[in-house]
């Protein structure tokens, strides 16, 4: 009976123990589960971003303060606009193995912003759509 007790314990308690992993996994890594769970503040960050005015070529640092992008010096949202006027948005949301990990948007569906728009570093991260618009990226070096 003790034998059965322990089983049962040390199971349950492994099991609790993986899915606490992999719920870390899910909401610290970028990734299809991550993106979901984080899609909502992803999208208001795009909406609030179509907003803002930036010419074609124009960019700006920006971090999401109580429902608004306000400006900021660093560690931020970079916005940017190319020459044909389309938005892009790099969120740097570390925790990569180097430190460098998030998603990219891009307000053309058509578009890769990768390989037509040469991201900073793109040899050395991989890249993975999430939707029409959504990209997330990964640092691939240890």
């Amino acid at each position: 009976m003790l034998k059965k007790v322990l089983i049962f314990v040390f199971g349950g308690g492994l099991l609790l123990f993986i899915g606490f992993v992999l719920f870390l996994w899910t909401t610290l890594s970028v990734g299809h589960l991550n993106f979901l769970a984080q899609k909502s503040e992803l999208n208001q960050i795009a909406t609030l971003a179509e907003k803002l005015d930036l010419k074609p070529g124009q960019s700006t640092l920006v971090t999401l303060d109580k429902g608004a992008l306000v400006p900021t010096k660093f560690m931020g949202i970079d916005v940017w606009r190319d020459a044909e006027n389309r938005l892009f948005i790099s969120i740097n949301r570390g925790g990569g193995h180097l430190g460098r990990q998030g998603y990219i948007y891009a307000s053309d569906p058509d578009i890769k912003p990768v390989e037509e728009h040469g991201f900073p570093l793109e040899e050395s991260h991989e890249f993975k759509r999430m939707n029409a618009h959504w990209w997330s990226y990964d640092s691939t070096e240890d």
